[in-house]
C-alpha cells in the first residue's frame, strides 16, 4: 500500500509507539505524524489546508481524547468540504457496538479496537486499506448522487 502520509490523533505515548510499530514497512513510505488531542489535530490540519499543504491521506482518529473528543473531530472534518477526500480511522480501546455506530455515523470511514496485544496490531495495515476503499465508494457514492440530483 501506498500512502503519502498518515496522521494519528493519539494522546497516549505507548500506542503511539504501538501504531509506529505496527505501520513500518506496511506502508511505503511512512510519515506518520502524532498529535496528543483533537485540537491540535483540527489546527494543523487549518494550517496545511491555509498552506495548500497535502493533506494526510488517512487520519487516525482515538475516541477518548482531551480538549476535544474524537467525536467531535470526526463531525467537524466531516462538516468541512476541504477534508472530504481524507479516510478517517477511528482507533479505540472499546469494542462497543454503539461506539462503532457512532463514530460511523459522524462520519468515520473505518473502525479498528486496539488489541492488547503488539502482534494483533500487524492487521492495521489491512484495516486502512480497506478503510481507503471504503473511502473511495463514500467518494464514488457522493458523486453519482451529485450527478443524479440527490442530496
Amino acid at each position: 500500500m501506498h500512502l503519502n502520509w498518515v496522521l494519528a490523533i493519539e494522546d497516549n505515548p505507548s500506542d503511539a509507539i504501538l501504531l509506529q510499530y505496527a505501520l513500518e514497512g506496511a506502508i511505503s513510505p511512512l510519515q506518520l505524524k502524532c498529535v496528543k488531542d483533537g485540537e491540535e489535530a483540527i489546527n494543523l490540519l487549518s494550517d496545511l489546508t491555509a498552506d495548500h499543504k497535502p493533506l494526510p491521506d488517512v487520519i487516525l482518529v482515538d475516541l477518548n481524547l482531551p480538549r476535544l473528543d474524537g467525536y467531535e473531530v470526526l463531525s467537524r472534518l466531516r462538516a468541512n468540504d476541504d477534508y472530504r477526500h481524507v479516510a478517517l480511522l477511528v482507533l479505540t480501546s472499546s469494542g462497543s457496538a454503539a461506539e462503532r455506530q457512532r463514530a460511523l455515523s459522524q462520519g468515520a470511514d473505518g473502525f479498528f479496537t486496539k488489541p492488547f496485544d503488539l502482534d494483533a496490531y500487524r492487521c492495521l495495515p489491512r484495516i486502512i486499506g480497506e478503510t481507503c476503499q471504503a473511502r473511495d465508494q463514500r467518494l464514488q457514492s457522493a458523486a453519482a448522487a451529485a450527478l443524479h440530483g440527490s442530496p
